[in-house]
């Protein structure tokens, strides 16, 4: 007999909701690094929750995911997100006509999605959200149902209520899995356990455990950053994306943030990832410019906030950011060739399936993700009627979709994505919005 039913390697949003969501029938193991402290991505994942996308999948998911999030105590924050268009730097009035056409394609999309939206101007816009935007916003459109997650808050709550059930949560390394005559063996530093089933949610370090996913599930550098630390608002300010400078922005309570995606990819290779204990990289110099571009979006009272900001090595970003002056630093996430998490079965051949894998999943679709993905495991493991719930969404997500497709090619198509994640390409065929933040 097994030592567990289930080995989930990974507790950051995707491992730990999972767990949640398995735990009560089955004898589970959630093993990580480090458990409680979330080395992962999920570490310093910013939060922000569209659902507005123009692949259906992803914004099924992400409803379901916000759904969830409300059901946890400290977990979404319903603030509203908006899409700005501002005004070109020299006057241009067809640009300035094309980017406020972009706003209502994405409010035709909210619409044809049974999502509230509603077309602002520059003035109601600045009225909404005053810290982040000033004259140069032309319009906008808003959101009002999106908002920000408490990523780490999310995967505790998991975490406990997976422990609560009955699940053993276990600091440790995996080193490697292995297939056996009855299922899996999952070798760490803690020693080595048995399992029917073992998933791999270890998101950048996918690859390292299951090297069919190192051309599909790749590791990119991306620049964030906070404000100096202040006092919260009275009121929440919706967060914010301006989607031709591919930059986005929000209010954290005690800081703001920014992120950018307006640089050149820089791609983390699986053995340079494998090397680092948490998702954090080094600054890189390749970075830096557009995180200065997007604080200049700004308004000047709100950019000087992060005037003289630090960029700590990635062993410094946590005492840093304990303290109260700003920083920025190099967040690593994945990227697939669509765009799409790759979560389902991948060993498919056999009467039975017990090698799972869920990565590529944002904060954004995790909630869902995991949904539909448990579904699966419980229907293999007989405690759930197999009755093809969710088939779109399986098959969407299937991991193995991309098996016989040259690895390069597939590899060349996640790093793409980076600047495409909201799959803007697919609505109008220009270089894209971002979009899974």
């Amino acid at each position: 007999m097994s030592d567990y039913d289930i080995v989930i390697v990974g507790a950051g949003i995707v491992g730990s909701l999972l767990a949640a969501k398995l735990a009560p029938h089955t004898r589970l193991l959630l093993v990580d690094r480090d458990v409680a402290a979330l080395p992962g991505s999920t570490g310093h994942a910013p939060g922000f929750v569209g659902q507005v996308n123009t692949v259906g999948a992803l914004s099924e998911v992400a409803r379901r995911s916000v759904k969830l999030y409300s059901s946890i105590p400290g977990g979404f924050n319903t603030v509203g997100g908006m899409e700005v268009a501002i005004a070109a730097p020299e006057p241009d009035i067809t640009a300035d006509i094309h980017a406020v056409d972009a706003l209502k394609a994405r409010a035709a999309l909210a619409e044809a999605a049974g999502l509230p939206h509603e077309l602002l101007s520059g003035a109601e816009a600045r009225a909404l959200a005053p810290t982040f935007l000033d004259e140069r916003a032309l319009a906008a459109v808003y959101f009002p149902s999106d908002g920000t997650a408490n990523a780490k808050a999310i995967a505790k709550y998991g975490q406990d209520t997976a422990k609560a059930a009955g699940a053993t949560l276990l600091d440790g390394d995996v080193s490697g899995i292995v297939k056996t005559a009855t299922g899996y063996r999952v070798d760490s530093c803690q020693g080595s356990f048995t399992a029917a089933h073992v998933v791999v949610a270890t998101g950048v370090w996918g690859g390292q455990l299951v090297p069919s996913l190192k051309a599909t599930a790749v590791s990119v550098a991306h620049p964030y950053g906070y404000s100096t630390k202040r006092s919260p608002r009275p009121i929440a300010q919706p967060f914010i994306r301006w989607p031709a400078a591919h930059v986005y922005a929000r209010d954290h309570g005690q800081r703001d943030g920014v992120g950018s995606y307006d640089h050149e990819t820089v791609h983390y290779a699986l053995q340079r990832v494998g090397a680092l204990d948490s998702a954090y990289g080094d600054w890189e110099s390749r970075i830096a410019p557009a995180f200065n571009r997007a604080l200049g979006l700004l308004p000047p009272r709100t950019a000087a906030t992060f005037r003289s900001y630090r960029t700590p090595s990635r062993e410094d970003v946590h005492p840093v950011a304990a303290g109260s002056v700003p920083y920025a630093f190099n967040g690593l996430f994945t990227v697939t060739p669509d765009a799409l998490p790759l979560s389902g079965a991948l060993d498919v051949a056999g009467p039975t399936q017990g090698l799972w894998c869920s990565v590529g999943v944002w904060v954004t679709s995790a909630g869902g993700v995991t949904g539909v993905l448990a579904d699966q495991i419980l229907e293999a493991l007989g405690k759930k009627p197999a009755g093809g719930v969710d088939a779109h969404l399986r098959k969407a997500f299937d991991p193995r979709r991309f098996d016989g497709q040259d690895e390069r090619q597939l590899e060349t198509a996640a790093l793409g994505k980076y600047n495409d994640i909201y799959n803007k390409t697919e609505q109008d065929g220009s270089k894209g919005l971002n979009s899974r933040l």
